[in-house]
C-alpha cells in the first residue's frame, strides 16, 4: 500500500510529504477518507523501517494542519 503512496513522499522523488496528502494515490485517486486507516498505514511502516517520520511531535504543531510528514525509504 506504501508503494501506491504519491512519489512525493518517496525518499528519492520527493523527500516526503504531509500526512494529509496520504489519503490519495499516486494516481490522484483518494483511497481513503479516514485519518485513522493512514496513521495505521503509516504505523506498520515506521514498524517495518519503511518509513520515517521527519521531524518530532513536538514541532508538528507549526506543520501545516499540524500533522507529521512521512518519508517513505
Amino acid at each position: 500500500m506504501l508503494s501506491q503512496l504519491p512519489k512525493e513522499f518517496y525518499k528519492d522523488s520527493g523527500g516526503g510529504m504531509t500526512f494529509l496528502n496520504a489519503c490519495n494515490n499516486s494516481n490522484g485517486e483518494q483511497w481513503t477518507g479516514l485519518h485513522s486507516v493512514m496513521e495505521q498505514l503509516f504505523v506498520l511502516g515506521i514498524a517495518s523501517s519503511k518509513v520515517e517520520c521527519l521531524l518530532p511531535r513536538d514541532i508538528w504543531s507549526m506543520l501545516l494542519g499540524g500533522m507529521p510528514y512521512y518519508v517513505i525509504l
